[in-house]
Parts: C-alpha cells; structure tokens; sequence
C-alpha cells in the first residue's frame, strides 16, 4: 500500500496536505483584492474627510469601520484555533469572571450612530436614547450608568440642555459624561467644548480609538 493511501484525514475525509493548500488559496486572493480595495478606498476618504465631517456619509462609514473590525476579529479567532491545531498548547486555568459588566448610555438622534456604537461596545452593557428627554427618563429609572455617551448637537433637548438639567438634578452624573460631536455646531457650542476642555470624542472615529477611551476611563485608579 502506497505512503499517499496511508496519509491521515481529516473527518470529512480530506488529506491535511491537501486542506492546507486548498485553504491558502481560498485565502489568500480574497484577502489581497480586500487590502488593496480598502487601501485605495481610504485614501480617496481621506482626501474627501472635510466634506465627510458632520454628514450622514460619516454615518454610514462608521458602519463599514464597525463591521470591517468584526471581520478583522473574526479572521484573528479563525487564525488562533489555527495554530491551536497545529501548536496545541496546555489548557489554562479558569480565570475569574467579572461579576458586573460596565454599563454606558449612548445618546444620539441618529439611529444608525446609535446602532454602530452598541455594535462597537457590545463587551459592555449599553442602552441607547434617540435625545435627551428619553435619557433622562432613562437616567431616573436608573441612573448607575458608568459612562453616558452624549451627542452634543440634536433636535429638542441637546446635549448641552441635558448637561445643565443634570447639573441640577444629578450633578453626581456629570463627570460620567463624554460628548460626541461632527465639528458642525454654533457659538454656544463652541463655548461649552472651551469650558469642558478634553471630555470630546470627534465624529467620525474608528472603534479602537472608542475602545481605547473606555478603557482610559475603566482603569484602576492606582
């Protein structure tokens, strides 16, 4: 009997030989015309930012940013059971559970803002408001949110209102607040960013850079 009949397989009965190559080549193109789309599309993005800023386009490419990141974890976890196969390492110990997740209120008249931000925070526990009547409804049936993430500018109460309803009625919640804004606002916004100073996230923002302040804001005081 030949070396080639002997060969182990795997459970759907191909050689690992064969899998190896056949998952290299379905890989490997896709990924390449994905790199090189995504590349040219970011500098012609870049190039078009100023016209971008504040639009409903920055909408719709905070989706894409979202989405891409998931696909980008999804191929990093595919990678990682991977190499597991083929480096197979001791299981680890069970590590302790966090017993509470972190919770954020997201404030924001745009849906789709709202939905690509739950999507990007989906580690925590967030509820969303479409304005600041709905969070501070929100905020007197529950008022432990940890971070309440704000649009600055929006129809009826804004968030400059909701930040001076609070102050009277809750100041204790005014340093959990970050403000979101497209950099299209008036006089009296412009005041109110002045007089807050770094409590501003500009739109549009890749979620690493809302990853990363959450964690900013999460860490241990040492």
């Amino acid at each position: 009997m030949s070396q080639e009949s002997d060969a182990p397989r795997t459970a759907s009965g191909e050689r690992p030989a064969a899998l190896a190559t056949g998952f290299a080549h379905e890989v490997r193109a896709p990924l390449a015309v994905i790199l090189g789309n995504a590349a040219s599309a970011a500098d012609q993005l870049l190039a078009a930012r100023t016209a971008l800023e504040g639009g409903a386009e920055a909408s719709t490419l905070l989706g894409v940013v979202a989405e891409v990141h998931e696909a980008l974890a999804e191929i990093r976890a595919a990678a990682q059971r991977i190499e597991r196969a083929i480096f197979p390492v001791p299981s680890a110990p069970p590590t302790a559970v966090a017993s509470e997740r972190r919770r954020i209120l997201v404030v924001d008249d745009d849906e789709s803002i709202r939905k690509v931000m739950k999507r990007m925070l989906r580690e925590y526990e967030v509820d969303t408001a479409s304005d600041g009547e709905a969070a501070l409804r929100l905020l007197s049936s529950r008022p432990e949110y940890d971070v309440i993430l704000c649009d600055l500018v929006m129809p009826g109460m804004d968030g400059i209102a909701l930040y001076e309803e609070l102050e009277r009625r809750s100041p204790e919640l005014l340093p959990r607040m970050i403000f979101v804004t497209g950099g299209m606002a008036g006089p009296r916004a412009a005041e109110f960013r002045r007089a807050l100073g770094h409590r501003f996230l500009d739109k549009p923002f890749a979620p690493p850079v809302l990853l990363a302040l959450m964690t900013q804001l999460f860490a241990p005081v040492e």
